[in-house]
């Protein structure tokens, strides 16, 4: 499938990216000149990060600013950072399990799911932030 696009090579990780990008999408290199190397159309990308089948959450590097998912998971807990990262069905099971949880074990659940859920959200939502695919389910 040609796409009409045309790509270029990143020189330190050899991602690649469409010819206007300024910088790389996975390692950050920023382009100083245009590449000479151009391509067609991309090779297929395959990402542990995303697992095939799996509803995939990506947005243009830099379009997404996790400031709002991590204060409000900060303040809350996990589950309203991974809804507003827009992994909703991970953030409502996340609040339903982690009440059930912080119940069964008498309060002390809360230190487990608090901080497991703001790593998680942390670390998805600069995903989000650097333009990297990200499965509905997928956890850090």
């Amino acid at each position: 499938m040609n796409t009409g696009f045309q790509y270029k090579q990143c020189p330190q990780c050899v991602n690649m990216a469409v010819i206007n990008a300024g910088f790389c999408s996975r390692c950050g290199q920023q382009y100083s000149a245009p590449s000479t190397t151009f391509f067609n159309a991309p090779p297929p990308q395959f990402s542990s990060a995303a697992p095939v089948g799996q509803d995939i959450i990506q947005m243009p590097p830099g379009a997404y600013d996790p400031t709002l998912a991590i204060v409000l998971a900060a303040i809350f807990s996990g589950w309203i950072g991974m809804i507003i990262n827009k992994q909703v069905i991970k953030g409502v099971v996340m609040l339903i399990g982690g009440v059930f949880f912080t119940l069964i074990t008498g309060g002390l659940g809360i230190f487990v799911v608090y901080p497991l859920g703001l790593i998680d959200v942390i670390l998805i939502a600069n995903r989000l932030r650097r333009g990297e695919p990200v499965g509905q389910w997928q956890w850090f």
